[in-house]
């Protein structure tokens, strides 16, 4: 089972900018569309968690495998000594 994996570097609304965090204000959500019930064809929806004010960063978790996929290949390191959630 490998799954689905959301790339933004070449497709994608704004949603894509949307960041990682550990402690997220939003949480997503597979919408299945009405014409479609397959969920290879769903749309992702992100949630508000909490009330947000307006000029906060939005963040979601990525998941548990792609943390412990930056983790594997380094990369976590680097992205917390830049400061990033």
């Amino acid at each position: 089972n490998e799954g689905f994996v959301l790339d933004g570097r070449c497709y994608g609304s704004v949603a894509r900018f949307v960041n990682h965090s550990n402690t997220p204000n939003l949480h997503i959500q597979n919408v299945l569309l009405a014409e479609s019930h397959d969920c290879r064809a769903c749309r992702l929806a992100l949630y508000a968690t909490e009330d947000i004010p307006p000029m906060t960063e939005l963040t979601y978790f990525y998941s548990e495998d792609y943390m412990a996929q930056l983790v594997q290949r380094g990369i976590l390191m680097g992205v917390r000594k830049l400061g990033s959630r």
